[in-house]
């Protein structure tokens, strides 16, 4: 359904056009899998690295604007996945 609504915008950059929470669901679709492995691979445990990921989408909707998280959304990602990962690692 998400797709359908972003294939059936005539606009070059239909993002605009979703509301904040079908941006997230977007992102979550498209990136949920990298941001998952980028955790594991710090972590080992696939719990945790499920739930680093959810903080990182949390977080990184909540501070970033749209258009920068879809301008260079595997930059931002791994910033906020290794940030997220350290938080976890000091407690």
């Amino acid at each position: 359904m998400l797709l359908e609504k972003i294939n059936s915008t005539a606009s070059p950059s239909p993002f605009g056009q979703l509301s904040k929470e079908d941006q997230l669901s977007w992102l979550m679709e498209e990136y949920g899998d990298m941001v998952v492995r980028l955790a594991f691979t710090y972590v080992k445990q696939k719990q945790l690295a499920e739930d680093i990921s959810q903080e990182v989408f949390i977080s990184c909707w909540l501070t970033s604007p749209f258009s920068a998280i879809a301008c260079n959304p595997n930059a931002l990602f791994i910033n906020f996945s290794y940030n997220a990962v350290q938080s976890i690692s000091v407690k």
